[in-house]
């Protein structure tokens, strides 16, 4: 389906490829990032916050519970907002940088209440990307080719959700939370990027009918210009 809207907005950006891409590349994202970390949460928990050997269990389960309990609580309010707001990109951003907010207190934070905090963030922008996410597909393509989307879609993540928890492994044991966390911010950088060029199907149409409201008071313009100077003629 192809939009005009704004001259300054190319066409590309309001492409349904490029929208099914950004929605992808986001849950890809989430998924990658919530698998990559668990492999290395008891090491950061006993490293860092010196949790002794037998409550890193206990510990982890509770990190891990953290970001389940915030995805579920948070997924009502996100869809209500996706629906609410004129356009899916504003939610759509904020699940990303509450991403980034949360990859960077499990980066550097040195108490467990902030890595509870991190992955409440996690599960909070979870809970935004997978919501809003699948809102931007069907505005895209419709119910008739909704289930063939979602299935590419899912074929693509689903890479993410296989091979984080070995990633995770190998670049920490290659370069410790500095190399995981780099990982991880491109990864997010690139993300970012495409979620602010994304232009959705609902704010599409409306900068579609914005110029078809401009197209036409300009032809109502000119033919009343035309209306004037033809009386003005005919007077003189």
């Amino acid at each position: 389906m192809a939009y005009g809207f704004k001259p300054c907005t190319p066409n590309w950006r309001a492409s349904p490829s490029f929208i099914i891409a950004t929605v992808a590349v986001g849950l890809f994202t989430d998924l990658l990032l919530y698998g990559i970390v668990i492999p290395v949460l008891p090491f950061m928990l006993h490293d860092r916050l010196a949790i002794p050997a037998s409550q890193l269990q206990p510990y982890t389960s509770r990190l891990l519970a953290a970001y389940a309990g915030a995805s579920t609580i948070f997924a009502l309010p996100a869809g209500w907002a996706a629906d609410k707001i004129g356009s899916r990109q504003p939610p759509f951003l904020a699940g990303v940088v509450l991403l980034f907010g949360a990859t960077t207190l499990l980066a550097f934070g040195r108490t467990i209440t902030l890595f509870y905090v991190a992955r409440l963030l996690q599960g909070m922008a979870a809970a935004i990307v997978w919501t809003t996410g699948c809102a931007m597909i069907q505005d895209t393509v419709g119910p008739r080719q909704l289930g063939e989307t979602i299935g590419t879609i899912f074929c693509f993540i689903s890479a993410g959700d296989l091979i984080a928890p070995l990633l995770g492994g190998v670049l920490y044991d290659m370069g410790g939370l500095v190399t995981l966390y780099g990982v991880s911010s491109a990864l997010l950088a690139v993300d970012l990027g495409m979620r602010m060029l994304v232009v959705d199907a609902r704010k599409a149409k409306t900068y579609s009918q914005s110029q078809f409201n401009q197209r036409d008071n300009a032809d109502d313009s000119s033919t009343t210009a035309a209306k004037r100077s033809l009386q003005n003629h005919q007077t003189t």
